[in-house]
């Protein structure tokens, strides 16, 4: 059942953050992150679509993580929730699904598959205003596949974001 109304909910997102008039600002990140317990050492992307002026909007993300022949490729909507905490500093958090894909390898063949599963996440972070359009962002991640066997993936990413008004 789930692995019908999550794709259903994505979709009904994306549809209702595109007819969106959005009169803030869209935010456009890249940066650098790891899988913590793992030390799987990855990389972020994403894009940030306000809801009109409410503190309220949409993150599509995707995300790559490898080491030793494993990698974990998490992709991702969550709804998001932010607030400020005055002057430059805004702090945001949110929660979504979205799919993550692993697949690993091993010389001796023991171990060689690939897996793609539905995925719960939820994320909180901050942005730091710099100059101009440029912000500083640095967020904390949890995101769980939604199958028997799966484990938590805690991950810390940080990078730089470029925000557009509408």
């Amino acid at each position: 059942m789930i692995r019908y109304v999550t794709p259903a909910l994505t979709a009904i997102c994306l549809m209702c953050a595109t007819a969106t008039q959005t009169h803030a600002q869209i935010a456009l990140r890249a940066g650098g992150g790891l899988y913590v317990e793992e030390k799987e050492p990855g990389w972020h992307a994403s894009i940030i679509l306000p809801f009109g002026s409410k503190p309220a909007g949409v993150m599509l993300a995707g995300e790559y993580y490898e080491k030793s022949g494993a990698i974990t490729v998490p992709v991702s909507i969550r709804g998001l929730y932010k607030f400020s905490l005055g002057g430059n500093l805004r702090i945001y958090g949110g929660a979504g699904s979205g799919f993550i894909y692993t697949k690993e390898e091993s010389d001796a063949e023991l171990i060689d598959g690939s897996a793609s599963r539905v995925l719960l996440t939820a994320v909180a972070g901050m942005n730091l205003k710099m100059l101009g359009p440029i912000r500083f962002f640095m967020e904390a991640t949890l995101d769980r596949g939604v199958a028997e066997g799966t484990e938590n993936k805690y991950a810390a990413k940080a990078g730089i974001s470029l925000t557009f008004k509408d």
